[in-house]
Parts: C-alpha cells; structure tokens; sequence
C-alpha cells in the first residue's frame, strides 16, 4: 500500500532546523480523501501538526506532502529550552509486522516522568497527541501503528 510522507520543519532557539517525517493515508487517485488527509482543518495534516506544535518548544516552520507545502517565516522562539539538540525520543510499532519506527520531537516540553528519561505517556497532552498519531499515522507498508514511549535524548552535532 503506498502511503504519503509528511516533513514537518521546525526552528530552534539558535535558528537551525530539525525535520520530524511520517507516513499518512494514501491519497488516493481520484483525489476524494483530499480534505481528510491534507486541506482542511481537521486533516491529518493538521492535527498531527497542531499535536505535535504542543510537544515542542521549537516554532513550526513549514510541512510539505510531497509537493505540497506550507510555510511561513521563520522566526526563533525565545526560549533557550527550544534546541533541537534535546529531544523526545519517540517509538511506535506497525500494528501488523510489529516493525518498529522512531521518529524525534526538538526542544520538548516538560513531557518527562520526575527523575526518569521516559516521556510521561499518561499526561492530557500525550494522551491527546496519541490519539491523533494513531489515527493519522501509517507504517511504510500502509498499516496502523500504536505510539508506544518516548525517552529523553541529545543529538550529536
């Protein structure tokens, strides 16, 4: 099953990017899951950026499917907390072949359990974004994934 690639870009606090990229539905060829997956508000695209847009102390840059893109200006966020070189360190498994995946939110929030290196995946805020990768997000091969932990981690230069 062919599957559509999202990239969102974010910007640090020193005003460098980091990418977080990941498998949506297919859009399909007669265009009729067009506003499901990508144009409206309630998309795919959109409220996996908006769940993601909560994770992070880094600002949005832009997200692109393909060859569609949004952009704005980019613009560092004042927080010294928002670097990409901290991260949560986020896994999720295909739902079918149990392939794992993993993909990197910059400059989290304070996602962490007190005194650990795991993400607390038991907050409203996780919990929210959860349901929205889930539903959203697809393995390579086009199957569901679950979200299943998030540690904390730097990033080599």
């Amino acid at each position: 099953m062919a599957t559509t690639e999202v990239t969102y870009s974010y910007i640090d606090e020193s005003e460098e990017l980091c990418r977080i990229s990941l498998n949506l539905a297919e859009i399909l060829a007669d265009g009729s899951n067009w506003d499901t997956v990508v144009s409206n508000v309630g998309s795919s695209l959109a409220l996996l950026g908006t769940g993601l847009s909560t994770l992070t102390r880094c600002n949005e840059y832009q997200s692109a499917i393909r060859s569609v893109r949004q952009k704005t200006d980019p613009s560092a966020p004042a927080d010294v907390l928002a670097q990409r070189e901290w991260v949560a360190r986020m896994t999720y498994s295909d739902d079918v072949t149990g392939k794992l995946y993993r993909f990197d939110i910059p400059g989290p929030e304070a996602l962490f359990l007190a005194g650990t290196d795991k993400v607390d995946m038991s907050t409203v805020g996780m919990l929210a974004f959860k349901a929205v990768f889930e539903a959203a997000v697809v393995s390579e091969a086009g199957n569901a994934v679950t979200l299943v932990r998030g540690i904390r981690s730097g990033k080599r230069n």
